[in-house]
């Protein structure tokens, strides 16, 4: 069975920590280049994810390799580090209880 490693900003990991993942922390694009080469030469990862922001300009050599290797899969994700509120805490709770209930409530 494969390992999956995650490589993203300092901070950023905790998520992926909790579900299992392997998470290797990269400050720089540059160290992320090396951190993804050293992974990519470990045997045991199936799948590496990592940030998009940190996979710009990856070397020419590297992206040769990412595109020609099926195992380990080389995948670039968006990572969230900023979370926004989209409802005010009265819609979050009035939209509970309305679940609960059936009714929409006013506050």
């Amino acid at each position: 069975m494969y390992d999956i490693t995650v490589i993203v900003p300092p901070g950023q990991g905790i998520g992926f920590t909790l579900s299992g993942v392997q998470v290797r922390e990269a400050a720089t694009p540059a160290d992320a280049h090396e951190i993804l080469e050293a992974e990519m030469n470990d045997s045991r990862n199936g799948i590496i994810m990592i940030d998009e922001t940190l996979k710009q300009d990856i070397p020419r050599h590297l992206q040769k390799r990412i595109d020609k290797s099926s195992i380990p899969l080389v995948v670039g994700i968006p990572v969230i580090s900023k979370w926004e509120y989209v409802h005010t805490s009265d819609e979050v709770f009035a939209n509970i209880i309305h679940r609960a209930i059936g009714y929409r409530v006013k506050f």
